[in-house]
């Protein structure tokens, strides 16, 4: 016959068991209950509504010809822009500002204003940037303002946009207070390819 102390071992062992099956099924501290996924549409209102955030990163563009390369920094506050350029492509450091109607370029001691940044940058620079559409294709998402093609990858984010004779491809994204942003884009128009590396996004 068993003894006292061994019906007391066996009482033990059973309670723990049933208390692993309850901790099993219901993780304590914890909900069950399974969030919908994301749409496509609801994941671009989300990105579209994100109007004031920074960058950081590097970027390279490329044509037949020649290719140069920079540190970026841009800082976006709504419809205003700032972005620095560092490095080879302005011998020093250039910085772009303005909003959708004026932007300001300012290259050493030269400063020059124009309605269009890509026109004021490529006179300046001898590169074009397209940074009208930039402001939405770097959150991943196409400009409300012409047609676009989107292809999109299983998580439903942007996997290629095709817009405005541009073609742009996100290879990476990481999440940032539970969206996703691109971290690492090639853009690509005619000859001109246009690599974008993004260290640090801030929200």
């Amino acid at each position: 016959m068993p003894s006292t102390l061994s019906r007391l071992y066996y009482v033990a062992i059973s309670l723990c068991l049933l208390g692993l099956s309850g901790c099993a099924s219901t993780p304590s501290g914890k909900s069950t209950e399974t969030t919908a996924p994301v749409t496509w549409e609801q994941r671009q209102q989300q990105l579209m509504t994100i109007r004031n955030w920074t960058l950081a990163g590097a970027i390279s563009i490329r044509t037949e010809a020649d290719a140069t390369s920079a540190s970026l920094n841009w800082q976006q506050q709504g419809n205003h822009y700032q972005i620095r350029l560092f490095g080879p492509l302005g011998a020093g450091q250039i910085q772009l500002k303005g909003t959708p109607h004026q932007a300001t370029l300012i290259m050493q001691k030269e400063t020059v204003s124009a309605a269009s940044p890509e026109q004021l940058f490529l006179q300046q620079t001898g590169w074009y940037m397209p940074v009208t559409n930039l402001l939405y294709w770097v959150r991943g998402i196409p400009s409300p303002y012409s047609v676009a093609n989107v292809t999109q990858d299983e998580s439903k984010r942007a996997h290629t946009i095709i817009q405005d004779g541009w073609t742009i491809r996100y290879d990476r994204f990481r999440t940032i207070k539970g969206q996703d942003f691109p971290t690492k884009i090639q853009l690509s128009s005619g000859e001109i390819q246009i690599r974008l590396v993004i260290n640090r996004w801030q929200i």
